[in-house]
């Protein structure tokens, strides 16, 4: 808890040293009732990509930091492109590996000149109902191939699918991205690191545990840091990337948010967590809700990247 001096200080002042906020110049607003009834529907959504994730042994799903809504809270909107006024007159936008279409439903609303398609393996996930006539789903594994022509969208999207691919893996999909985008299109990016800076020293047995469980599928985390390095090794140019932090449980509503998300997921997947952490199941329940309390009271972030760059 928050010392009663600390109460009266500016929230800046609170703030750690060495932590990164995003600039504020975006952009996406829910005003009307119909985008607040579609964020309410899309939470529910997120619950059933988390189950999915849990019953997969999260092989091929959103597994790690599933928190879509808050990576647009931190981000300042749902993309970094400064592509808002093509947006507004109307181009194609696909959205790779969308899960539940969260992203791709909500940008569908907010641009409803744009056509918008979601692709993923787990074509159950897709929204059945309230589909503006701009959006559409095809279920697509991006390793296999994408069922589009070369050059059909002028924005390829894609986020959160650092805990699915391989270094090996990385390469190929990101050359299927490039392939779907058209020339002078642009190729955007979004990932979240595998770790938690200033974790309480409590914390380090969990993320040790998942770390090593990822580590023994091939899974390599850092790859979040070199996203502006992929798409420059892909022949992108104009490549522009760069990070912010997202604080846990604390420092707004978006940050309350997230710890409390992140204790939903901690507690989703103790079946799996406590043989891990060597741990009984109550044990490690009664861990994940204490830690809570102490992320946000050790002012702990993690950190989301992002990049993008435009095919020539």
């Amino acid at each position: 808890m928050p010392l009663k001096s600390e109460a009266r200080k500016s929230p800046l002042s609170l703030i750690p040293e060495g932590i990164k906020l995003a600039r504020s110049t975006m952009r996406i607003s829910f005003e009307n009732e119909k985008c607040k009834l579609l964020r309410h529907e899309m939470e529910k959504k997120r619950q059933l990509e988390l189950n999915y994730a849990f019953r997969t042994k999260v092989r091929n799903s959103r597994f790690f930091f599933l928190h879509f809504n808050h990576c647009r809270h931190f981000l300042h909107g749902n993309f970094q492109c400064h592509l808002e006024d093509a947006l507004e007159r109307g181009i194609k936008v696909i959205d790779v590996s969308c899960g539940s279409g969260v992203w791709t439903l909500e940008m569908a609303h907010d641009f409803p000149n744009s056509t918008f398609v979601g692709t993923d393996v787990a074509s159950h996930l897709f929204p059945q109902e309230d589909v503006p006539p701009n959006c559409s789903f095809v279920r697509a594994d991006t390793r296999k191939g994408l069922p589009f022509e070369d050059g059909d969208f002028d924005f390829t999207f894609q986020r959160m699918v650092n805990h699915v691919y391989t270094p090996e893996a990385w390469e190929k999909v990101i050359a299927e991205l490039v392939r779907v985008t058209k020339k002078g299109g642009w190729v955007e990016l979004v990932e979240v690191a595998g770790t938690i800076q200033r974790a309480p020293t409590n914390y380090q047995q969990y993320e040790d545990a998942w770390l090593a469980a990822a580590s023994d599928r091939g899974i390599d985390f850092n790859i979040s840091r070199d996203l502006g390095g992929l798409l420059s090794r892909s022949s992108l140019t104009s490549v522009e990337s760069d990070y912010v932090c997202a604080s846990i449980g604390w420092n707004g509503r978006a940050g309350e948010a997230l710890g409390r998300y992140l204790e939903m997921h901690r507690l989703t997947i103790k079946k799996w967590m406590a043989p891990l952490m060597r741990v009984s199941e109550e044990e490690y329940e009664q861990w994940a809700v204490t830690i809570s309390r102490q992320l946000a009271g050790s002012r702990s972030w993690g950190h989301a990247y992002y990049a993008y760059g435009r095919k020539t």
